[in-house]
C-alpha cells in the first residue's frame, strides 16, 4: 500500500516542502500505523520548518501538529486500541506535558521545603524549567504546557500563607526581575527591526482601517461571552468598555508577526501589526487612569 505525505527535507521558507509517494511503513514493536484524516498546521510547525522551533524534529519531518486519523494496523506489543478505532494525537502531547509538569512541580516544591536557602530555592526553580521542557521534548509531549503545569504547582506553594515569606519573597523577586529582562530585550530586537521597515503613503490607509479593526474585535471578543452572564445591562456595558479598552497588544504580537514566514504581504502586516501596538500602548495605555476614573467614577 502506498500513501501520499508532505516532508520538510531542508530549512527554510515554503519552498523546502516536498510531496512524496512511498510504501507505508509497517508498524514496528509497540507501534500503530495511522491513517490520518485531518492535521493541523500552525505556527509551531512554520517555526519547525525553519528550523528554529526548540522542539524541531530531525530531518525529513512531515508537519503536522496534531492530528485525528483511523487506526490502520498494529504492532507488536499494542493493546488496548483496535484497528479502526479513531484516535488524536493531540491528547497525547496536552496531557502528557499536564502531567509531566505536575509531576515536576510537585517534587520541586519538596526540595523547596527541605532546603532553606534562598540561592538554592532559585536554582530549584530553574532546573525545573529547564529540565522539566527538555524532558517533555526528549518525551514527545508539550513542552510550554509542562513548563505552564510546573509553574501553578510552584505558583500554588507561594500563595499559601502557610509559606514561607522569604521563599515567596525571593523566587518572584527573581522571576519578576528576569521576565522585566527579557520584555525589555524583546522590545529592543523589536525595534532593530523596525528599522528595516519601509513605510509608503498606502500604509497609513492601511493603520487608519487596522487600528479601529483591532478594537472592534476585542470587544465583540469581549462582548458575546460576557452577554451571556447574569448581571445588569449597564453593568455588563461597562465592563466590556473596560475590558476592551485594557486588551492592549505587546511583545507576544509583534513576535508573532515576526515569525510569519516571507511573502509579498509580510512587510505589510509588520507594518500594521507595529501600528496597532504602538496605539494601544500610547493612546490606551496613557489614558487608561482617565478612562478607569470615568467608568468607574460613581464607586
Amino acid at each position: 500500500m502506498r500513501h501520499t505525505r508532505v516532508i520538510v527535507t531542508r530549512y527554510g521558507g515554503p519552498d523546502v516542502l516536498r510531496v512524496v509517494e512511498e510504501e507505508c511503513p509497517e508498524p514496528k514493536g509497540g507501534e500503530v500505523r495511522v491513517k490520518v484524516l485531518a492535521a493541523g498546521v500552525s505556527l509551531p510547525d512554520l517555526l519547525m520548518r525553519e528550523g528554529v522551533h526548540p522542539e524541531t524534529p530531525r530531518l525529513p519531518f512531515t508537519p503536522g501538529w496534531d492530528l485525528v486519523g483511523v487506526v490502520e494496523r498494529l504492532g507488536s506489543g499494542v493493546s488496548g486500541i483496535q484497528p479502526g478505532q479513531i484516535v488524536a494525537a493531540l491528547i497525547r502531547e496536552i496531557a502528557g506535558g499536564a502531567a509531566l509538569g505536575l509531576g515536576a512541580g510537585w517534587l520541586a516544591i519538596r526540595l523547596i521545603r527541605l532546603v532553606k536557602d534562598d540561592g538554592l530555592e532559585l536554582m530549584i526553580s530553574l532546573a525545573l524549567v529547564l529540565g522539566c521542557y527538555r524532558l517533555a521534548s526528549l518525551s514527545d509531549v508539550s513542552g510550554p504546557i509542562s513548563v505552564v503545569a510546573a509553574g501553578l504547582c510552584v505558583g500554588s506553594l507561594l500563595t499559601r500563607p502557610a509559606s514561607d515569606t522569604g521563599t515567596r519573597s525571593a523566587l518572584i523577586g527573581f522571576w519578576g526581575l528576569l521576565g522585566q529582562f527579557l520584555n525589555t530585550m524583546l522590545f529592543l530586537l523589536i525595534g532593530l527591526q523596525i528599522l528595516g521597515l519601509s513605510m509608503r503613503p498606502v500604509d497609513l490607509l492601511q493603520m487608519t482601517f487596522a487600528i479601529p479593526l483591532a478594537i472592534l474585535s476585542r470587544m465583540l471578543s469581549v462582548a458575546i461571552p460576557w452577554g451571556l452572564t447574569r448581571d445588569d445591562r449597564r453593568n455588563k456595558a461597562r465592563d466590556v468598555a473596560v475590558l476592551t479598552w485594557t486588551g492592549l497588544r505587546g511583545g507576544i504580537s509583534l513576535a508573532l508577526a515576526l515569525t510569519l514566514p516571507a511573502s509579498p504581504w509580510r512587510a505589510d502586516l509588520l507594518v500594521v501589526c507595529y501600528a496597532v501596538v504602538v496605539f494601544t500602548i500610547v493612546a490606551q495605555g496613557l489614558a487608561m487612569h482617565r478612562f478607569l476614573q470615568a467608568m468607574y467614577a460613581e464607586h
